[in-house]
Parts: C-alpha cells; sequence; structure tokens
C-alpha cells in the first residue's frame, strides 16, 4: 500500500494522537497515509420507497426523490464526483450525523447514500441498501499518521491490528 498525503486538521496533525483514520481528503505535507479500503456508495431507502424492489439505482434515478446528504466536505466531493453524471440531482436536506439521516429516512423524509460499512446501522434502521451504478463511485479511507515521526509501540500494534482485521473481516465492509 503507497502512501498518500491529506490535508484536514486532526489530532494526528496537531500531535494529539500517535494515528487515525479518515476519508480521503487534500493533501498535506505533513501527514502521510496508507489505503486502508475502498468502498462504494449504496442508496439507501425504506422498504416501500418505489425504488426498492430494484436491484441497484442509478444516481440518475435518484432525482425527483428527497436526498438527505451529510453536510460540507462530503457533499462537496460526492456532487463533484457526479457533475456530469446526474447533473439535476440536489441534496434536499445535509445533517451532521448519519444516524440523523438515517432516522430522516426512516421517517419517510427521502433517501440517502452512505458506504456498506455501515449496513449494521441499516438493518437496524430497517431500511434498504442498494448498489449505486452509472458511476460506480468510491470512496478511500486512510490510515493517517504525521510524516517522519515513529510510531509508539502501541500505535503500530494497533495499525498492524487495522490491516489484518479489514483483510480478515470482509463482511465489514458489506
Amino acid at each position: 500500500l503507497a502512501p498518500r498525503a491529506v490535508n484536514h486538521p486532526t489530532p494526528v496533525l496537531s500531535g494529539e494522537a500517535d494515528l487515525g483514520i479518515g476519508p480521503e481528503r487534500d493533501p498535506n505535507p505533513h501527514i502521510e497515509t496508507t489505503l486502508l479500503f475502498e468502498l462504494p456508495f449504496m442508496a439507501v431507502m425504506r422498504s416501500d420507497h418505489p425504488l426498492a424492489g430494484h436491484k441497484s439505482v442509478r444516481w440518475a434515478d435518484l432525482t425527483g426523490h428527497p436526498l438527505i446528504s451529510l453536510g460540507s466536505e462530503f457533499a462537496e466531493r460526492l456532487a463533484a464526483d457526479l457533475h456530469r453524471t446526474a447533473r439535476d440531482l440536489s441534496v434536499d436536506s445535509k445533517v451532521s450525523f448519519m444516524t440523523t439521516a438515517f432516522s430522516m429516512v426512516n421517517a419517510g423524509m427521502g433517501m440517502t447514500v452512505c458506504i456498506p460499512y455501515a449496513a449494521s446501522l441499516v438493518r437496524l434502521y430497517r431500511l434498504k441498501m442498494l448498489p449505486l451504478v452509472e458511476p460506480v463511485v468510491t470512496r478511500r479511507f486512510f490510515v493517517l499518521a504525521r510524516r517522519n515521526r515513529s510510531l509508539s509501540p502501541a500505535a503500530q500494534e494497533f495499525r498492524e491490528f487495522l490491516f489484518s482485521e479489514i483483510e480478515r473481516r470482509n463482511d465489514f465492509l458489506g
């Protein structure tokens, strides 16, 4: 796995933490990252939603249905990924937490998108999750560490555990 730099204020950057886990961000010369996993976006809806009977959902199919999304950088990156494919797609509600989006979907206020690692929460809220296609859009998550700084033995052991556990437990990812 090749290191990659990202830019965002983190406890790792400030030195409060030895390492972190986070989604891809803009490059930062002080942070080194190693890819942990990459997963596709999924559509999340109630089981009585008009699209719930499909095997997959096209991004363009979301147009005309209220869409609930995480706010800020999440929505901006997603919009950039989709600018050619689903130009008419708009976010109706922005929330700070995925659990808020799932609660709103459960209440019939619209649909949302998430990564498959949230499958247990989707099931908890009794929602349906379907692959989003045309195009398949993915998100990469990284282990973050300060560049040119050795990890503590505990942090190094935890880092090794993370990679072995991700490799061992593919069910975590879907």
